[in-house]
């Protein structure tokens, strides 16, 4: 059975688009409390606001406008960057570090504020480098 070329050209898109998402990974000997404290720190010290976080798990959603992206729409709004940060012990006793960043397009309709998913900016990227390489040492 060939595939048929629809599917082969929805395949080819798909790999030209770029990621939605960046996650990385670090293991730390840093007590989790302390590597969480120092994740909350970090991120207020680099301009972002948190979002949304829960202690008990070690959780926590940071979000930052980026100067730095522009759409050529009249309904573009700006765009936003977030930082997704996960700290949890692993079985080696070592706590590890996970950090997905993500960015949005935030546009104007006619029901308010509309956001879309784009593909991650470089600052976001970045971002999560400088809190990965301040946080987990």
């Amino acid at each position: 059975m060939k595939p048929s070329a629809l599917l082969v050209a929805c395949t080819l898109l798909a790999g030209c688009g770029g990621t939605l998402v960046s996650t990385t990974r670090t293991s730390s000997s840093a007590a989790p409390d302390d590597l969480f404290a120092c994740v909350q720190n970090q991120l207020k010290t680099m301009g972002y606001n948190r979002t949304q976080y829960d202690a008990l798990e070690r959780w926590y959603v940071a979000q930052k406008a980026d100067p730095d992206t522009r759409v050529p729409s009249g309904l573009y709004r700006g765009t936003k960057n977030v930082l997704d940060t996960k700290v949890r012990p692993d079985a080696s006793g070592a706590t590890v570090l996970e950090i997905t960043a993500k960015s949005f397009d935030e546009y104007t309709n006619a029901r308010g504020t509309d956001a879309q998913e784009r593909p991650v900016t470089e600052r976001a990227k970045l971002d999560a480098q400088i809190l990965q390489q301040a946080c987990a040492k």
